[in-house]
């Protein structure tokens, strides 16, 4: 689930390359919502943190920063018990009344709220590619518990 087209086909080329897999693509938080109604059996959730609520013209003024916590609490509302991996670019994630200072704080709160789905956070920097190897490894665990 990723809103930025260029960090979404990067992220697809990893897991062409690391699970000769066809990844489904969502585009925002609404779009988010009737995919994980569908209930199609994926085997793994890339989540972008800050997703646009809206498509389209209304995109650019209405993203959320921690709109991934949305599509985790609705994941264990449905009692979808999918792994999730966050790929996020941001390093501060504020929204309301709640924020965190840096990735290893929402990692922890992530981790505390959502044990058996949530598997880690992949810091982003599409300038090189150190993330795709972390990335990489971080699936490769996750597949390597089932």
């Amino acid at each position: 689930m990723e809103d930025n087209e260029d960090k979404a086909t990067q992220i697809k080329e990893v897991c062409l390359d690391l699970l000769q897999a066809r990844p489904d693509h969502v585009r925002g938080l609404r779009g988010a919502y009737p995919a994980l109604a569908s209930r199609v059996p994926w085997d793994l959730i890339i989540l972008d943190m800050t997703l646009h609520a809206a498509e389209g013209q209304l995109s650019a003024i209405s993203k959320e920063s921690l709109a991934g916590i949305e599509i985790l609490q609705a994941l264990n509302a449905g009692g979808l018990a999918i792994p999730v991996l966050v790929a996020t670019q941001h390093d501060v994630f504020r929204q309301e009344n709640i924020s965190f200072k840096d990735i290893p704080s929402l990692d922890e709160a992530l981790s505390d709220a959502f044990p058996g789905i949530y598997f880690g956070i992949v810091r982003v920097r599409l300038g090189d590619d150190e993330w795709k190897l972390d990335m990489r490894r971080k699936i490769k665990n996750i597949f390597a518990g089932f």
